[in-house]
């Protein structure tokens, strides 16, 4: 397979969009590396899409990405050049791509993911549909997929510790490592630590929570797609700066396991899984004018985009736990409670997160509101913490919303608060929460509130305006 493309071996039928395929990747600076892993893997992808799509492998037209400016200079003194995602976007575009699934191949939605997410919006007007899959590590059936995939490939050894060891990121993004920890821990994993190299938690840390388990064997396992520099150097170099002579100078005996994610069984379920949670970017004349007006509309982020991740599994349950909870509003109860005076906490203030910071002040909440960015001055009766969410700060809120732009700190923030019994909103993922929040219609004498029961924000939008046109009909 060429690291560029693969081209097609047949001709669209008339009437019929040519369906096309872009892989993303970070990528891997060593060319034996990128093509004893990183190649295979993309044939594996290419494999489960056509099959997801009904096309024959061979019809599906595929072009690999690497999305390191760094790396594909690297590759190409190497003699293997890898095009860019713009690069990929445009030959799809000039082949007459009309429907185009692009697989990200990030696992935290960081900034390497946020550069796949702007270059594919970019280029959306250039085809008739275009879908992209979330970082691998982002809902929560995904993480609780590849937390069986882990149990299954490391099981528990007596005395043994298993250590998965992610890149991180200093950003609220670097949760997700911590999510996957979880999953394992709600597995009965009491031997599995999380940690990272780039962020918390680092060695230290990861040698302190050593030390209570009473342990003295440790399997190092790169939490990484590709086994590549990370884990020969940052894992298991010789020199004093490695995991493993840290570890060994601590008295552990140090195994490191020289496979990345790719190479696990289990990895194609996973895919299939993003294929079907993909979202459909629209365009943007067939985005409602009425959306904006939405006062916090259940299930769309801080940017405003609807959140269409699948998160529960076939049984309805989620994979963190077993409590079920409901796919939609259609089963939620218009319950009005008083606010005021009550001790309120919005994570997130972004576009959603902020209206709904207003209308709890509005309705006599005492809020805080936590965001690395938030203005002080824009919410002048609140109290403005900038800074990331913490776990634990959901403690002694008598009510909570999760409305920031990152998908595994909403979730996180969710889970926390319904196991304390904390009323909480998910802002893109309504079935996360344990209530809705609605478009308000209101008059000095009269609140009512308007949810749908299939997430269909225009009609929200529509009836709100119809409402708030008859309360306006009748005060006038």
């Amino acid at each position: 397979m060429p690291a560029m493309s693969i081209e097609r071996d047949a001709e669209k039928a008339d009437g019929i969009p040519v369906r096309g395929l872009v892989i993303a990747c970070y990528g891997v600076a060593q060319r034996v590396t990128f093509e004893a892993q990183v190649l295979p893997f993309a044939a594996r992808v290419r494999r489960v899409v056509a099959e997801h799509l009904g096309e024959r492998e061979a019809c599906l037209p595929c072009v690999l990405a690497c999305t390191s400016a760094r790396i594909r200079e690297q590759l190409a003194r190497d003699g293997m050049p890898v095009c860019s995602l713009e690069e990929a976007l445009q030959q799809c575009a000039e082949q007459g791509i009309a429907d185009l699934w692009v697989v990200s191949l990030q696992l935290i939605a960081g900034s390497s993911y946020r550069l796949v997410e702007r270059a594919v919006q970019d280029a959306q007007p250039r085809f008739k549909a275009i879908h992209l899959t979330a970082p691998l590590l982002v809902d929560v059936r995904a993480i609780g997929m590849l937390a069986a995939v882990l149990d299954a490939r490391y099981p528990q050894e007596s005395g043994r510790a298993l250590v998965l060891v992610g890149h991180g990121t200093e950003g609220a993004e670097n949760l997700s490592y911590l999510a996957l920890g979880y999953a394992l821990a709600v597995r009965n994993r009491a031997d599995v630590l999380v940690g990272t190299l780039r962020a918390h938690p680092g060695v230290n840390e990861v040698l302190q929570a050593l030390a209570a388990r009473g342990r003295r064997r440790v399997l190092l396992v790169p939490c990484t797609l590709f086994d590549g520099v990370h884990r020969a150097r940052d894992l298991d170099g010789a020199d004093d700066t490695s995991w493993r002579s840290a570890l060994e100078r601590a008295g552990y005996a140090v195994d490191v396991a020289r496979e990345g994610l790719s190479a696990l069984p289990g990895m194609d379920e996973l895919l299939r899984h993003e294929l079907s949670a993909a979202r459909l970017l629209p365009g943007s004349s067939e985005m409602p004018d009425e959306l904006g007006e939405i006062d916090g509309s259940d299930g769309s982020d801080a940017s405003g985009r609807s959140g269409e991740v699948e998160l529960l599994d076939a049984s309805g349950n989620d994979l963190f736990g077993s409590c079920p909870r409901p796919r939609s509003a259609a089963s939620r109860f218009p319950l009005m409670v008083p606010l005021e005076g009550a001790r309120c906490l919005v994570v997130g203030a972004g576009q959603v997160g902020a209206r709904r910071a207003r209308v709890l002040l509005r309705h006599g909440a005492w809020v805080t509101i936590i965001d690395p960015t938030a203005d002080e001055d824009a919410f002048p009766r609140a109290v403005v913490e900038p800074r990331p969410y913490r776990v634990g700060d959901e403690r002694d809120f008598a009510l909570v919303v999760a409305a920031t732009s990152n998908r595994s700190v909403n979730h996180i923030v969710g889970e926390r608060c319904r196991q304390a019994g904390i009323p909480v909103s998910v802002a893109d993922a309504a079935e996360e929460g344990t209530f809705v929040f609605p478009a308000l219609c209101e008059t000095d004498d009269v609140c009512v509130g308007v949810v749908s029961r299939d997430d269909n924000h225009a009609r929200v939008a529509q009836v709100a305006r119809a409402v708030r046109e008859l309360l306006d009909e009748r005060d006038g």
